[in-house]
């Protein structure tokens, strides 16, 4: 009987000393888990609008942009004055000769002429604008990853913390502000806009 109790109290010996170990060996694990990632502190904001003010390819590209609007602007301004022309012969012309009606053709052509090429200077420019900023949205987001993994940051927000609902929009409007608003606050020192912008401007100056 005497011999039956030790072993017994044996085996409750050893079976506390397995479990001490198994949960020693796990919280080990989690720790070691817990090493290999970064603190959940480490999250970033970034303006969008910051940076692509601070950006030199932008300056570059929307000179590029003002360029190609004066070409197209001066066409514009060149057909404008042969419609112009046109009609103003009409004036001094007598009426329905064969010369006024073949200016009065002239000046119609002009203006139809002048409407279509309004027409694909404002669908052309509206395209650059869009295809610019959808480029540089882009290199922004991948700048932005780029500086965060390299930093450590585990998320980098768009900080729209700044942005103001307007209490005279209607009140879907403002709920829906509301709801989508991604940055209620931000503890000083988590901006990047800054680094991320010189990084890029850096970068650009080096191609």
């Amino acid at each position: 009987m005497q011999h039956d109790i030790i072993w017994r109290w044996a085996l409750v010996g050893s079976l506390g000393l397995c479990a001490a170990a198994v949960f020693s060996l796990g919280g080990q694990q989690a720790e070691a888990r817990r090493a290999t990632l970064a603190p959940a502190c480490c999250v970033a904001t970034i303006d969008l609008n910051g940076v692509l003010e601070a950006l030199e390819e932008r300056k570059v590209r929307e000179g590029e942009l003002q360029e190609f609007i004066k070409t197209r602007t001066n066409k514009l301004d060149e057909i404008r004055k042969k419609m112009q022309a046109a009609q103003d012969d009409m004036k001094v012309l007598p009426e329905k000769t064969a010369t006024w009606f073949s200016k009065r053709e002239e000046a119609a052509g002009l203006a139809l002429s002048l409407r279509g090429e309004e027409e694909l200077a404002k669908a052309l420019v509206e395209d650059k604008r869009k295809t610019l900023s959808l480029e540089l949205f882009d290199k922004i987001k991948k700048a932005a990853a780029a500086y965060g993994g390299r930093e450590g940051y585990l998320a980098v927000f768009s900080d729209d913390s700044m942005l103001e609902i307007p209490i005279e929009a209607p009140e879907a409007q403002v709920q829906n502000a509301m709801i989508s608003r991604r940055v209620l606050y931000k503890a000083p020192g988590v901006d990047i806009t800054q680094a991320v912008a010189q990084m890029m401007n850096n970068e650009f100056k080096a191609q």
